[in-house]
């Protein structure tokens, strides 16, 4: 890989990530930085969820107040307030869909790059270091599933709550 220094790494997304894992290759620190991501992914899924959900929360708050007006008044609105739910929790699910797929594309990024430094460089514990991925793969599903669910249930509970109030 050459360097070239007038131009800027962080504008091509994947010659960036290659030579940041480069780097961390030259340095013997790659092993490392795998198990560093593997470590720090739940708790940064997480904060993603909750960023996404207090993002929506404020591009809605009209929806909030007026989901509790009606069904605070028992009015025939039922469809409104149907209607209500169902655009909150469509824009929390696909702001979640658009940021976690941006992250697994990242991922899938960093995997490619690893995997292929490993099979120039013939490195000993490659397997240890595509493991990493695929490790991460199953801890981003579960954190996927559990978070959409928790936010979910959060997000309805808080509308029942203004209703109810």
């Amino acid at each position: 890989m050459t360097d070239d220094s007038s131009r800027n790494p962080e504008a091509d997304t994947f010659h960036y990530i290659q030579l940041i894992v480069e780097a961390l290759n030259r340095m013997n620190r790659l092993d490392i930085a795998i198990d560093t991501i593997e470590q720090r992914l739940p708790v940064e899924l997480f904060k993603v969820v909750e960023k996404s959900n207090n993002e929506v929360a404020q591009r809605h708050p009209g929806t909030l107040r007026a989901y509790a007006n009606r069904t605070r008044g028992k009015t025939s609105m039922a469809t409104d307030a149907d209607d209500a739910r169902t655009s909150l929790l469509n824009d929390l699910l696909w702001t979640l869909y658009a940021r976690f797929e941006a992250i697994a594309e990242g991922h899938r990024v960093i995997y490619d790059v690893v995997a292929g430094v490993a099979r120039r460089d013939d490195l000993p514990d490659t397997p240890a270091l595509i493991r990493g991925f695929k490790e991460l793969w199953k801890l981003y599903q579960s954190e996927v599933s559990f978070s959409n669910t928790s936010h979910v249930f959060r997000l309805t509970w808080a509308l029942d709550t203004f209703s109810s109030s």
